[in-house]
């Protein structure tokens, strides 16, 4: 839920000053070979203060957002850039001020899901694999969503609101290969709402063939001649090892 009116809190500031409110949203479900192993929702809030006092940062921050609590934070991260400042003996700067106003929100154009939306879009794509690929010896779907909204004000009159949603599907097939079990994993999402990623099951039946497609192939794979090769590596694996 956005904060609303976050510049009514202007006056406790004394010196330059950072307040920020963030609220994390959060629904997720887990289904393993048909059955919900996981099923949660919820959300955690607080707020947080930075304060510059004597050439020195203080910081302080609650989990709580009440006005007492705001009003707390905000005098604690005063008082230790005092302190700090104080006993390290900084020189102190002074900044220009520079207001801005900005809005950054990502997720206008689709809301969060409720519960029951995730959990059958997983059951539906757990019941496609199902019916499938019958020879998969276990089958995971997870499918997580998450909002980051975060409001900040400053005592120079800058404000700032900006809302990241994250929804991701992770998919994950294991097959029995001579007597021992082979897996392999897909994700799929990135930072967009749920509705703007993922429209229906049937769009991603593709991606769960193409899957399966290769975990046989893996199957059926060699382990590498050892010894010194010459290799060629994927663009994905070569960035992985190149970092």
């Amino acid at each position: 839920m956005r904060y609303a009116d976050i510049g009514r809190h202007a006056p406790l500031f004394k010196g330059y000053t950072e307040l920020r409110v963030q609220e994390n949203s959060s629904r997720s479900v887990n289904l393993l070979n048909g059955d919900v192993i996981g099923n949660s929702s919820g959300s955690q809030a607080g707020i947080s203060a930075r304060a510059y006092s004597h050439g020195a940062w203080g910081f302080a921050s609650t989990p709580e957002s009440d006005e007492q609590a705001i009003a707390y934070c905000v005098r604690r991260a005063a008082g230790n850039a005092q302190n700090l400042g104080t006993k390290a003996k900084k020189k102190h700067y002074q900044f220009s001020a520079r207001p801005a106003q900005a809005e950054h929100d990502l997720g206008t154009q689709s809301p969060m899901p409720d519960q029951k939306t995730i959990i059958d879009f997983a059951r539906n794509l757990d019941a496609y694999c199902a019916q499938k690929f019958p020879k998969l010896l276990s089958r995971a779907i997870n499918l997580a969503c998450a909002d980051s909204e975060k409001t900040l004000l400053s005592s120079d009159g800058s404000q700032s609101y900006s809302l990241t949603p994250r929804s991701v599907l992770y998919v994950s097939f294991t097959m029995e290969h001579d007597g021992q079990p082979i897996d392999l994993y897909s994700i799929a999402g990135g930072g967009k709402r749920f509705g703007q990623l993922f429209s229906k099951p049937e769009d991603l039946y593709g991606r769960m063939d193409e899957l399966y497609e290769k975990l046989c192939k893996k199957a059926e794979g060699v382990y590498a001649r050892a010894g010194t090769h010459e290799v060629v590596l994927g663009s994905d694996l070569a960035g992985i090892l190149a970092h």
